[in-house]
């Protein structure tokens, strides 16, 4: 049976290519941003050597949160709409809910970053002055908790792209359920840092064991959404 290609399809797709774009970009700066630089930098159980690490890096530490309002931010809107134009067939109010929880995650960690900036005058004297190293340790924290706060509403992005991935009928349901399972572990690591008080002090297999379905759940969406997504033809 011949299948029309209508306007619907055509906006699919493109929300699909694009879905694909805007994660490659994000993806890449945030790995430059949050793994390559600030990663070697920032030890969430030791603020006052993290700031001795950004003062001695303090132009790569710079390049990234410039990096991260360029690139992580705007592409990570960007992603949150055409996921939506692109789920919006399954169930729009949901796929809308889905968006906008992502776009708070966004507006959170953008917030978080401020924290970051707000280092930046009292690097050079860091040394010198008592109550700048009091404030840099204490944006240093704020930052680490603000971002915390902003990846629980991430997490109910990702179960709302599961349930839709699930209910689609088009998406394999494998695909679904990785990206609930991403979002109990996120939801588990971020409320396990508020109440287990040594949570930091876990074995790192553990935590990647945590980490790990949080990293690949999105992935996979993003990468048969690019490939599979952009063939996609609906009945008219």
């Amino acid at each position: 049976m011949k299948i029309n290609t209508t306007s619907k399809d055509i906006s699919s797709r493109n929300a699909a290519f694009m879905a694909g774009i805007a994660y490659f970009i994000m993806f890449i700066a945030a790995i430059f941003s949050n793994f390559i630089v600030r990663g070697k930098m920032i030890l969430a159980d030791n603020p006052t050597q993290s700031l001795q690490n950004i003062t001695n890096n303090e132009m790569p530490f710079r390049i990234s949160i410039v990096s991260d309002f360029l690139f992580v931010l705007p592409f990570d809107v960007l992603l949150a709409l055409t996921l939506y134009v692109f789920l919006k067939p399954v169930n729009k109010s949901i796929s809308l809910l889905a968006a906008w929880f992502r776009v708070v995650y966004t507006g959170i960690y953008a917030i978080a970053l401020l924290f970051l900036i707000m280092i930046l005058p009292g690097l050079n004297g860091l040394e010198e002055s008592a109550n700048s190293s009091l404030v840099s340790v204490f944006c240093l924290k704020a930052f680490n908790l603000t971002w915390l706060v902003g990846f629980i509403f991430f997490g109910f992005h990702l179960l709302l792209l599961g349930y839709l991935a699930l209910k689609s009928g088009f998406i394999p349901k494998v695909i679904g359920w990785l990206l609930v399972l991403a979002a109990i572990t996120y939801f588990f690591d971020n409320y396990a840092n508020i109440l287990l008080p040594n949570y930091q002090d876990f074995p790192p297999t553990i935590q990647a064991i945590v980490a790990i379905p949080e990293f690949i759940g999105e992935l996979v969406l993003i990468l048969w959404i690019f490939i599979k997504g952009t063939r996609i033809n609906r009945p008219e």
